[in-house]
């Protein structure tokens, strides 16, 4: 209702339901007393109708799926509270002891995003989230509340939560909520997207996956939640779905899976062999990691010759930036935004130049931090974004978000496939003009090829658009290795239970999962 000065009275409100709007004569008709509340009586000219900002429906007969307001700005109710002070309460009364939910060790949280339009932008029409009758989306003063809300409804909780109930996320884009350091970790739903089969975006996917184990907290839990989406599904390799599987565990995160091999006699759900050793079906058969993931490109020949980590004078004399000033201090290469250039959204920029490149392949690696975002609470990291273009030609790939970064320092992995050009540049682009540090800089020319023992086995990935040999016999010189012996609707080929020798192939986009032979007997026990 509208109060004697034509501001709207959000404590005396019903919910109605659209049932028809004719569009000649300019009336709606509505059901009234929606959503558990009553009908109200409302002076002529008092009444203010407004629509929920929703979601789908995502099929036919489902329901439109509000927005919670988020927003710093959200209105309170009678008793002084804010949306996300009466939902964090909520939700934390229905997982601690006592609620209806307690038995459950945790839960994450669906599609949280750290823009109201994120996911699914309202075209031409605007949020109202301050509820005063004009569109701001959320942004007042330059500073995104419904994104300043997220991280503060997340705080408040984990909180709120008992100590030892799991608390996650969605984070599958850059777009998703920010709330780093108030969670146990994330669901990554698809991965490293969820319409990305060629794993375009590896590099995005693993700093994720990386960047969150970093930053969440005790104790981590995090999963990927595999799947391919819309046209994708059914035409997606066995490799690929290896691929996955791979990728988590050698990134310490779980997987549970929509993509499905065909049952076995006896099983209401396809496992895939690589979960299970195969025909011996033993889960869990891996063990422990008895050593970090070795990322093997940090192993070859650094083409910048060490220039790179010691930010020598010949480095610094050849690095750029469009619209920053560059110098060396105690905490490595300083960027920071020339004062003549208002900075916005990721455009402060590092370039490095005449990158001579020996193949298809090129991975980079560095040690990356920044100052906090000013408009933006402290555990809110930045994006950073980078692509590659030709020397002396305009031709570049459009920036990428490959990570976000904050103010601890993060080593971050760039991997490039089917680099056609002899020489390029590489463009990093850092959101907000806040100063940023970069350190310990190498770049290789291998693919992002990852190995990685276990008490077990081993696991061997292959993200790159060719073969790869691992050489064994180097890698683990005191161990001996089996293939998989293949369920019989799986990968027999693959999964042949044939001994491996002092080096194995992979194929291009693929994995490996391998079985020591000298813990074989014990694993069977």
């Amino acid at each position: 209702m509208l109060d004697s000065a034509n501001c709207q009275n959000w404590r005396i409100s019903e919910q109605v339901e659209l049932v028809s709007a004719d569009t000649i004569d300019h009336f709606i008709t509505v059901r009234r007393g929606c959503y558990g509340t009553s009908p109200l009586s409302f002076p002529a000219g008092k009444a203010w109708l407004a629509a929920h900002i929703h979601e789908g429906p995502w099929k036919e007969g489902d329901h439109l799926l509000w927005y919670y307001n988020h927003s710093t700005r959200c209105p309170k109710d009678a008793n002084g509270q804010q949306c996300d002070e009466i939902l964090s309460s909520e939700i934390a009364s229905l997982f601690n002891k006592g609620g209806i939910l307690s038995n459950f060790d945790g839960l994450e949280l669906d599609v949280l995003m750290s823009s109201v339009t994120a996911a699914y932008p309202l075209g031409n029409r605007q949020a109202d989230l301050d509820c005063d009758g004009l569109p701001d989306n959320g942004i007042f003063n330059g500073i995104n509340s419904y994104s300043e809300g997220v991280v503060k409804f997340s705080k408040s909780l984990r909180q709120k939560l008992n100590p030892d109930k799991l608390y996650l996320a969605d984070s599958f884009r850059p777009t998703h909520q920010r709330a780093f350091n108030t969670m146990n970790g994330i669901e990554t739903e698809g991965w490293p997207a969820l319409y990305d089969p060629e794993f375009k975006w590896w590099s995005e996917g693993i700093n994720r996956l990386l960047f969150w184990r970093k930053n969440s907290l005790e104790p981590k839990f995090g999963y990927i939640n595999h799947k391919w989406g819309g046209r994708f599904a059914d035409k997606v390799t066995v490799s690929r779905n290896r691929l996955v599987m791979a990728v988590s565990v050698l990134t310490d995160y779980a997987i549970c899976y929509c993509v499905a091999p065909e049952c076995e006699s006896g099983e209401e759900y396809g496992i895939w062999d690589e979960l299970k050793m195969g025909a011996a079906n033993r889960k869990g058969w891996l063990g422990k990691p008895v050593s970090a993931t070795n990322r093997m490109a940090l192993g070859a020949n650094d083409i910048l010759k060490g220039n790179g980590i010691q930010l020598s004078e010949h480095f610094l004399k050849n690095v750029s930036s469009r619209n920053g000033d560059i110098i060396k201090d105690d905490m490595g290469l300083k960027i920071t935004a020339k004062n003549n250039i208002k900075v916005k959204d990721h455009q402060l920029e590092l370039i490095i130049p005449d990158i001579p490149v020996n193949g298809p392949d090129l991975f980079i690696s560095f040690k990356i931090k920044g100052q906090k975002l000013a408009a933006y609470p402290e555990n809110v990291g930045r994006l950073l974004y980078a692509g590659l273009e030709e020397n002396n030609s305009s031709k570049r790939t459009n920036p990428e978000f490959v990570s976000w970064f904050n103010k601890d320092w993060f080593k971050a992995g760039i991997y490039f496939r089917n680099v056609k050009a002899k020489t390029v540049n590489l463009v990093l682009e850092f959101e907000g003009g806040e100063p940023v540090w970069i350190d310990e800089i190498s770049m290789h020319a291998h693919p992002d090829v990852m190995a990685r023992e276990f008490e077990n086995g081993i696991v061997l990935a292959n993200p790159s658009l060719h073969d790869y040999t691992f050489n064994l016999a180097e890698l683990f010189p005191r161990e001996q290795f089996k293939r998989l012996t293949a369920s019989s609707k799986q990968d027999t080929i693959v999964n042949n239970g044939q001994a491996v020798g002092n080096s194995i192939t992979v194929g291009e986009r693929d994995a490996i999962f391998l079985i020591k032979i000298n813990t074989e007997q014990k694993v069977k026990q």
